[in-house]
């Protein structure tokens, strides 16, 4: 998960973007997606975070409050 896009000229075709949503570990291997200089490889992203809800209250915190609580 992603603050912002570093780089925003990456666009990958929408079928590599599905595919590399849905590579559920169990059942397809991480995509690898080339582009320039920089090679992705892709996995589902239940993997790393799969309830995102807490890291996006955090971020939130972060750009929002700019004193601790």
């Amino acid at each position: 998960m992603f603050a912002k896009l570093s780089n925003t000229s990456f666009c990958p075709p929408l079928w590599e973007a599905a595919r590399a949503t849905s590579a559920a570990p169990l059942y397809f291997k991480p995509l690898n997606i080339v582009y320039k200089q920089y090679s992705y490889l892709l996995a589902d992203g239940g993997v790393g975070i799969n309830n995102p809800s807490l890291l996006g209250v955090l971020m939130a915190k972060k750009c929002f409050l700019r004193k601790k609580l």
